[in-house]
């Protein structure tokens, strides 16, 4: 992935080595970039935070991620109606 592709407020995971293959982080939103536009690198930051994180952001670099797609399905959202009493 290129850092040109990402953009802030992104959804990414962290690839990860492992012994029995590549596994990925938990979801991460992408909350700054670091690099040089005019030459992009593999090794370029990408800074990084997650739901309920009170400590300092995560740096990785940009070849370590993977985006997420993200879907705007409306059919997943519960409508809710408020009730309403007849007065007396």
């Amino acid at each position: 992935m290129k850092i040109t592709d990402l953009r802030i407020g992104d959804w990414v995971r962290i690839k990860l080595p492992s012994p029995q293959g590549e596994r990925l982080s938990i979801p991460m939103q992408v909350v700054g970039l670091l690099s040089c536009f005019n030459n992009p690198s593999p090794n370029d930051t990408v800074y990084l935070d997650f739901s309920d994180n009170e400590g300092d952001v995560w740096e990785e670099e940009v070849q370590n991620l993977v985006k997420m797609e993200v879907k705007n399905d409306e059919s997943n959202r519960k409508e809710t109606k408020r009730q309403t009493r007849p007065s007396a």
